[in-house]
C-alpha cells in the first residue's frame, strides 16, 4: 500500500535578512510505501459479543405459577341494605323507624335513599312503617324487589304506608 507524504519547509522570519531574500523551499511530494495493515474483523470483539450472545441465546423465562385458591364461602350471609329509589317533582324526606333521610329534591331520574338497616335473612320478612313527608306533586318510589312501586300524588305534609322488606337472595 502506498501513501503520499508531503514535506513542507518554511523559513524562519527571525533569521537574517539574507535568508529572507532567498526563495522559499520547494514543496516535494514523495511516494512512500507503508507496511501492510490488518483489516478489521467484521465481528465485534468478544467482550461485546459475549453479553449479546448470552442475551439472545437465553430461553424465555416461564411465567410464575398462579396460586390456585379455592373460593371461600362466607359463613355469614351478606344482607343487602334496605333502600328505595325515588323520583318525581318536589322535595321530600323519608322516615323508617328512627331514621330520617336528608331532604331529597326529586327529579325525573331515580335517586337512592338507603336506610342503615339490612334486609332480613332469607325466608323471613319484616314489615316497617314508611313515612314520606314534604311537598311534591308526584313521588314515585321503587325498590330492588321486582313489582314494588308506590306512587304518591299531591303530597302536602306527610303520607305513610307499610313496606314489606324481604331478602334479595338465598345465602
Amino acid at each position: 500500500m502506498l501513501a503520499a507524504v508531503v514535506a513542507i519547509t518554511t523559513s524562519d522570519e527571525s533569521s537574517s535578512s539574507a535568508a529572507a531574500s532567498s526563495p522559499p523551499a520547494p514543496i516535494v511530494a514523495q511516494n512512500v510505501s507503508m507496511p501492510p495493515q490488518t483489516v478489521a474483523s467484521p465481528a465485534p470483539p468478544a467482550a461485546i459479543a459475549a453479553p449479546l450472545q448470552a442475551f439472545v441465546a437465553a430461553p424465555p423465562l416461564p411465567p410464575p405459577p398462579v396460586a390456585q385458591v379455592p373460593p371461600q364461602r362466607s359463613t355469614q350471609c351478606d344482607l343487602a341494605q334496605r333502600k328505595f329509589y325515588v323520583a318525581g317533582n318536589g322535595i321530600v324526606r323519608i322516615h323508617a323507624g328512627a331514621y330520617v333521610s336528608a331532604p331529597v329534591t326529586l327529579g325525573p331520574y331515580p335517586q337512592t335513599v338507603a336506610f342503615p338497616a339490612s334486609r332480613p335473612a332469607p325466608g323471613t320478612e319484616t314489615i316497617e312503617a314508611i313515612v314520606v313527608e314534604g311537598s311534591a306533586s308526584t313521588v314515585v318510589m321503587t325498590s330492588d324487589l321486582p313489582g314494588f312501586r308506590k306512587v304518591i300524588t299531591g303530597l302536602r305534609g306527610e303520607s305513610s304506608f307499610n313496606a314489606s322488606w324481604k331478602s334479595l337472595g338465598n345465602c
